[in-house]
């Protein structure tokens, strides 16, 4: 059963014969879609094409990933934050104070957690009131589907995945522009910074695999905290680049040999198994990890840690909440939740 860990093998480095794998056909048909090393560096290249005024901002949920609000700074785009309710809802009333005044030009909505949030709509149809665009986050719903069963991220005037989020890739993003007003043209170098970063990616991915086999804790700690290091360089240097860049060959020749079939069957089969032991969603959907959403969730996942289970959040290295005190309640969501890894050790734990 897999984890949410993501595990590279050397075969997929190795092969080098022709495609066999489409990873195009599970995700959204869209009128234009972009391939980039990451959302946040194709994201500068979708702010430059949006020509913005100095009065004009852009609309993000209170609880955002920092790859949305570093793009911003870096552009110096001034942005905006809505409201949150519980469960990672959106506070819609929040939305309207705002866009009504000319200046919004986008909005951001995020399907937390892998799941479809069909708030979509609501926003969507705010959107095309006032004239801004509706930029659609499902990074963490890779391979996801909304509730017409279409690929999640078909809904917005842009959407954007990102691959590493799932699969064992060091980079690559895609973006798929379904407006015809958004004229994007991706400004694409190459640097030396991006190739250690692409290196840096693929070395944590392969301890990854080779700690996951490792029999003697010792061993397993000290490899994994070898693979945690090299991540770090990796995420560091992303997060300096200033430009976009291509996705890297290493990233292009794994895919085409990923059994996409075999992935999703293997991750839905895991998360039902779990959703059978814990009953806390109706049904399966594509996910980093199972979603547990409690108040007490500081004390929970330490009892997990106790058990040898590693869980997810959005929280350490990841999520941005504005410091004003009118975001407390966000800043309390954020700490409610974690998500438990999809492996068998999870259903082995009492």
């Amino acid at each position: 059963m897999i984890s949410y860990k993501r595990l590279l093998t050397w075969k997929y480095l190795k092969h080098t014969d022709t495609e066999v794998s489409d990873i195009m056909q599970y995700l959204p048909k869209s009128r234009k879609t972009l391939w980039t090393s990451s959302v946040r560096l194709g994201l500068l290249d979708i702010l430059s094409s949006m020509s913005l005024d100095k009065d004009d901002f852009i609309f993000l949920p209170a609880i955002a990933p920092q790859g949305l609000v570093l793009p911003l700074q870096k552009k110096k785009v001034a942005c905006q934050f809505y409201h949150l309710k519980e469960k990672f809802d959106v506070d819609l009333k929040s939305i309207e104070s705002f866009v009504n005044n000319g200046r919004c030009k986008a909005i951001f909505f995020i399907h937390y957690f892998g799941k479809f949030n069909p708030q979509i709509y609501d926003v969507k149809r705010l959107c095309d009131a006032h004239g801004a665009l509706l930029i659609e986050d499902f990074v963490h719903g890779l391979f996801g589907v909304d509730d017409k069963m279409r690929p999640l991220g078909s809904i917005g005037d842009l959407s954007f995945c990102s691959l590493p989020k799932f699969l064992p890739v060091p980079d690559g993003a895609l973006l798929f522009i379904n407006n015809d007003k958004l004229q994007v043209t991706l400004n694409e170098k190459k640097s030396i910074i991006w190739s250690v970063s692409v290196l840096s990616g693929t070395i944590s991915l392969l301890l990854n695999n080779v700690a996951s086999k490792c029999k003697r804790k010792w061993q397993y700690h000290l490899i994994n905290t070898c693979a945690k290091l090299h991540y770090a360089i990796y995420y560091k240097l992303l997060c300096g680049l200033r430009y976009n860049h291509p996705v890297s060959k290493v990233t292009n020749n794994i895919l085409r040999h990923i059994d996409f079939e075999m992935f999703i069957e293997e991750r839905n089969t895991a998360f039902d198994l779990i959703n059978e032991k814990y009953k806390c969603f109706e049904a399966a959907f594509m996910s980093p990890g199972y979603p547990i959403i409690s108040p007490d969730a500081q004390t929970e996942r330490a009892k997990w840690k106790n058990k040898g289970v590693e869980t997810l959040s959005y929280i350490k290295g990841w999520q941005y909440v504005p410091a004003s005190s009118d975001y407390d309640f966000e800043r309390e969501l954020q700490l409610s939740h974690f998500l438990l890894p999809l492996n068998a050790k999870v259903l082995s734990c009492q």
